[in-house]
This record gives structure tokens, sequence and C-alpha cells, in this order.
């Protein structure tokens, strides 16, 4: 198989418009707000998430033929900063800085192999200066985020043109708080059970698939999230230089402790044959609306 170029006049059979995208996930995340069936307890569902990371991944059939050098200038009107090849292995990655208003400090990643390519964006944290800032180390609010990123990786799908067999969505999310005791009484709100607050190392993954809303053959959308706190401390050695070797080691400002949500939402594995080209837009659509319903809502059937 060999990529093709396409139009971006071919996805959603030719109604695509990228503004649309904009006010999507934030309309949906209102929706399902207030939506929630809670069961006794506060609804989560006005809770900001942050995005600490966002991927998509696209699966390709095993002999497909990639050209990946120019994809990352092309969808970004710059070139990257980095751009390396591994010619016998058939990998290759490029990267660099967004130069976007709507994605401040934001560094965009494409990582190639055989049968698989990888979009990945994150916060910019090598231009930083000392220990990086945990507390600032995200790209923005949820329904900021997700829509741009989006229509994105729909302008790359309808230029290349490729054969997809499994289209894959990543969203890692992170909810701050102060203390490990309200992180552990907020993630409650998101979950069928009850957490006490003197917790410590949980970690809650479950896959609750449903039968895809935008294919109608009988495709399942696996819906993977992984709840957990996190507690952050940075640490700070100090060495001695000449005489005996010695180290001190302390902490330095408060610890940052949040709740994280991991989502994972893609075709099943054993779909057999290639993704219709035409329905990228609405299944990245129901990936959107997926993410957004979770995040809102927790875990749900």
């Amino acid at each position: 198989m060999t990529a093709r170029r396409g139009s971006t006049a071919g996805i959603g059979h030719g109604t695509w418009r990228p503004e649309a995208w904009y006010n999507r996930p934030r309309r949906l995340f209102v929706e399902h707000s207030q939506n929630v069936v809670s069961h006794s307890k506060t609804s989560p569902a006005a809770a900001p998430w942050q995005v600490e990371a966002v991927r998509l991944t696209a699966f390709l059939p095993a002999a497909s033929s990639l050209d990946p050098e120019s994809w990352w200038a092309e969808l970004t009107g710059q070139p990257p900063e980095r751009q390396i090849s591994w010619r016998k292995q058939s990998q290759s990655q490029s990267d660099g800085l967004l130069a976007r208003p709507d994605l401040p400090a934001a560094r965009l990643v494409l990582k190639t192999e055989r049968a698989r390519v990888d979009w990945l964006l994150g916060p910019e944290l090598e231009s930083q200066e000392g220990p990086p800032d945990i507390g600032s180390a995200h790209l923005g609010p949820l329904p900021d985020v997700l829509p741009v990123f989006c229509e994105m990786m729909l302008r790359w799908l309808a230029t290349t043109g490729l054969d997809v067999t499994r289209l894959a969505l990543g969203v890692t999310l992170r909810l701050p708080v102060k203390t490990k005791e309200e992180a552990y009484s907020l993630m409650s709100n998101y979950l069928p059970f009850n957490l006490a607050p003197e917790s410590s190392d949980f970690l809650y993954r479950i896959n609750r698939p449903r039968p895809s809303a935008s294919l109608d053959d009988g495709t399942i959308v696996n819906r993977l999230a992984t709840w957990a706190v996190i507690r952050v401390q940075t640490l700070v050695i100090s060495a001695s230089v000449g005489g005996a070797a010695t180290q001190e080691v302390s902490r330095e400002g408060e610890p940052f402790v949040a709740c994280r949500l991991e989502l994972d939402i893609s075709t099943a594995d054993d779909r057999p044959g290639i993704l219709p080209q035409d329905r990228f837009e609405a299944l990245l659509a129901e990936f959107a609306d997926v993410a957004a319903e979770i995040a809102a809502r927790g875990d749900r059937p």
C-alpha cells in the first residue's frame, strides 16, 4: 500500500467545516455536565480538567509505504526543529515548538514506523531552566485544546490519504488539588465507588467498549480509562566538589497533587479491513464526544 494524496473536501462527504470543531468539545462538556446522574454524589462535571498531553495514532496495513518527511512542515506551515530518520528500522521522528497563539508553548512530535503513525502534542519543557514547573506543565483546559488538535489531525488525514486500519485518540488529563485527601474525595465523585480520604497508591483502569455511533458496520469503540491520584515533589540534590564526597537532598516547594485521567479511545483491533476515509471526521468527532463525556460524567457504562 502507498500513501495517497487527497483533499480536505473528501472528509465528511464534502461538508467538513474546521470552525465547527472549536465549540464542539465545550458544548459537549456542558451537555454531559447537565445530564449527570450522580447517585447522591456531588456532580463532578464542572471540574476544569487540564490537558497534559494528547495523541493520535493511526495503524496502517503491514505493507504500507510511507513518505513522512514533509508531513510536519505541511501540517504546521513551519519547518520542524529536529528531524531524525532510521531507515533500516523504517522509523522517523520530527518535532518542534508550534508557532500558534491558540497553543502557546506546545511541542508537536511526529513518530512513524512501518505500520504506525503517532502525533503527540504536549507542553514545551526543554526551554525551561532548572527543574520543570509541574504546575504549569499543561496545554490548557480540555474544551480549548481538543478541538484545535482534532482539526489539525483531520487536515493531516485528508491530505495524506492513508489507508488506516485502526484509529486511536489518547488524552492525558489532570485536575490539580491542594492535598491528597482532597484528591481522593474528589476522585470519588467520578467513580461508581467511594475512596477513603486516607487511601494511597490508587490506580483504577477499565475499558467500557460500545458500538460505534459513526460507523454502521458493527465496529466497536474501546473506551479505556485509567484513574489515579498523583503526588509530585521536586527534589534538589547538592553534591560537594573536591574533598570528601557528600550530597544533600532537599525538597523544593510544595508537592504537586492532582487527580489524573488517562483516556485511550480507539476502534477495536479485531476490526477487519480499512476504515472508510469519508468517515474520519465523524469517527474523530465520536472520540472527542467520548473524551468529553468521561471527563464530565466519570466512569459510566
